[in-house]
């Protein structure tokens, strides 16, 4: 969407808009939300189990941070991220990698 001209908030809108559609549909016919690969192909739960591929579960600070790092920032090596929306967060990247849960409370 980007690449064709959208502005980036409207894409992250209409990507959000279409997750929560898609996850409400699944949630009132009483499944579970279908993982899918890059190719929009339904991951079975076999082929998870034989991938064993990390999972990482991020805030919305985290997982906005590691999706600007990886689409507009990839030629710098670190980014800090303030998201302000309900609340203030930071999502970081560090060397290429997320840097979660540092100085949380608990």
């Amino acid at each position: 969407m980007v690449n064709t001209g959208k502005h980036h908030t409207s894409a992250q809108c209409h990507i959000a808009t279409t997750l929560i559609t898609r996850i409400v549909a699944c949630w009132r016919a009483g499944t579970p939300y279908p993982l899918r690969d890059l190719a929009g192909t339904e991951v079975t739960a076999t082929q998870a189990r034989e991938n064993r591929q990390p999972v990482l579960t991020a805030n919305d600070a985290d997982a906005a941070a590691l999706g600007e790092y990886a689409v507009g920032y990839a030629h710098t090596t670190s980014m800090c991220l303030v998201k302000v929306s309900t609340g203030i967060g930071t999502g970081m990247v560090i060397n290429g990698q997320s840097y979660t849960e540092a100085g949380s409370a608990r």
